[in-house]
């Protein structure tokens, strides 16, 4: 199961191969696992212990590298590479967890790679802990922001004077811990945090002790825009398990990452590998041949016969009535080597033909033929294994098309009631106003809504629990985990929104009640 998946540019750098395959060996070290004489294909390093490394030169003298560590339990980490001559190289880095495991956390070997590039995810710029963003670079980071170009998330935490600036700058320290290699983490100062939301508009600012994520191609312009970037606000950081929240915050960044295509320049880098590693697994199969060559010469009859540690014995007696054979002179030991002597012999003429005799030469072939067919069997295993790997990925990828399809399929029901809901509530304004205007209130009908009659839906649940000491006879039990997980599903906040409308109508429904002005059940009014 795909439970991770980080990729990263860098800067160019003359020596990105070497920094790369010194931090792998580095962390290979550190597994206790051997790291000298890894050659091209399968290395096992250790029992049920695969090492794999797959190489590719192209033609424009680009390097292609994979690197995937394959361990008992089920964990598989893949890191592939690429280096371009004057451009920036690139880090694509996946693993692989048992369908049992819960959580991946955030692998060493990343950690590594990430300390020692320069890494990028477009304009933003990935470290092991959040940037600080001071008042003078505020133009600059809105076009982190608003970057186009950038695949992963970013998360940016406000601050404000009257908070301990360093026990804050740990807080967020901690929240973005599991975020390192997938997204870009920032603090904006008191003062950059004042000046970015007048940059962006109050709809994409982010709130004094409060962590926003923005997701790629943010657009201030566009206030429904900001649903899409979710902030998690000051009372959760402070009421909600630390731990908790840097999960959550991980999963946010891992289930993104995750879910969007490749680039099609990795898409292309990938299936050159696929197949250069295909290549090279069969092809070990006719090279596993030339490998025992020493082995194929066969010696020659006579003096020669003892480096196989084979005795030829005469032709043991056999009886003409029974074709069993007859009982050897001699001792024991004497009768139990004709034994084994007739069953090499019937094993070499089933094997070479039934005219070969048994001598030198032929168990030599069996010999050879034997090592061949056990050299085969392995790499037979590997490619087997291989295409079970492939075939996972198919299958995968027919899962989730499934899942998409059946998420399309609900959108788009849910934007037919939306588009019949709102069709009604038009018709139902329209004729409240020519009412109105039929009573003399015609400049009350055609008036703008007041600001301070606007509804303005919480973007994600998380805002809503924030926000629920707006209710007024409306009160929320204390589980609200499962409303809090939808979140991470809830990309663009309209359940929450949705669930916001229906908790307004039953609070508007608990004041007409107490007031008496409406009597019947609030099944009606939700």
């Amino acid at each position: 199961m795909l439970s991770y998946r980080s990729f990263f540019s860098t800067e160019e750098m003359s020596d990105f191969d070497r920094v790369v395959e010194s931090q792998i060996h580095s962390w290979l070290r550190g597994k206790d696992l051997p790291d000298d004489h890894l050659e091209a294909g399968r290395n096992e390093v250790k029992p049920s212990t695969f090492v794999d490394v797959i190489d590719d030169v192209s033609p424009d003298e680009s390097r292609r590298h994979r690197f995937r560590l394959t361990e008992p339990k089920g964990w598989v980490t893949e890191v592939t590479t690429e280096s371009l001559p004057g451009q920036p190289s690139w880090v694509w880095l996946e693993i692989h967890s048992p369908d049992d495991a819960p959580w991946t956390a955030t692998p060493g070997l990343l950690r590594k790679l990430v300390g020692s590039c320069e890494a990028r995810d477009g304009l933003a710029v990935l470290r092991d802990q959040p940037l600080i963003i001071r008042q003078d670079a505020v133009d600059e980071f809105v076009n982190v922001v608003c970057d186009p170009d950038r695949r992963g998330p970013i998360f940016v935490a406000g601050s404000s004077g009257d908070r301990p600036w360093d026990r804050w700058r740990s807080t967020v320290d901690s929240l973005l811990a599991e975020t390192v290699g997938l997204a870009g983490g920032y603090i904006l100062d008191p003062s950059a945090t004042v000046l970015f939301a007048d940059r962006v508009g109050s709809s994409h600012a982010v709130p004094a002790g409060a962590v926003r994520t923005f997701l790629p191609e943010a657009d201030p312009a566009d206030e429904l825009d900001a649903r899409r970037h979710r902030i998690l606000g000051p009372r959760r950081i402070a009421s909600d398990e630390a731990w908790q929240l840097r999960r959550m915050l991980g999963r946010v960044a891992r289930r993104y990452l995750i879910e969007q295509p490749l680039p099609a320049r990795i898409s292309r880098v990938d299936r050159v590998l696929q197949r250069s590693e295909s290549d090279l697994l069969v092809s070990q199969l006719a090279t596993s041949e030339g490998v025992l060559a020493d082995a194929v010469a066969a010696p020659a009859l006579g003096d020669q016969a003892a480096a196989l540690e084979v005795t030829i014995l005469p032709e043991p007696a056999v009886d003409e009535r029974s074709g069993e054979l007859a009982e050897a002179e001699g001792p024991p030991s004497v009768a139990a080597e004709a034994e084994a002597y007739l069953a090499l012999s019937a094993l070499i003429r089933d094997v070479l033909g039934s005219t070969t005799s048994v001598e030198t030469a032929s168990i030599a072939e069996v010999v050879r033929l034997a090592r061949h067919g056990l050299a085969a069997l392995t790499t037979q295993q590997d490619i087997r294994s291989r295409l079970h790997e492939l075939q996972s990925k198919v299958e995968s990828l027919e899962d989730e098309r499934t899942v998409m399809r059946a998420q399309l399929d609900d959108a788009l029901l849910d934007q037919a009631a939306d588009v019949e809901s709102g069709t009604y509530l038009q018709d139902k304004v329209r004729y409240l106003q020519r009412s109105l205007e039929k009573l003399g209130q015609g400049e009350m009908a055609w008036s703008e809504v007041p600001t301070e009659e606007l509804t303005k839906p919480p973007s994600s649940f998380s805002e809503l629990m924030e926000r629920l000491d707006e209710l007024r006879h409306v009160v929320l039990g204390d589980d609200r985990d499962p409303a809090l997980e939808l979140d991470e599903q809830d990309i663009l906040g309209t359940c929450a929104a949705k669930a916001w409308t229906a908790l307004l109508a039953l609070d508007d429904y608990a004041e007409a009640r107490l007031q008496g002005d409406f009597e019947q059940g609030g099944a009606r009014i939700l």
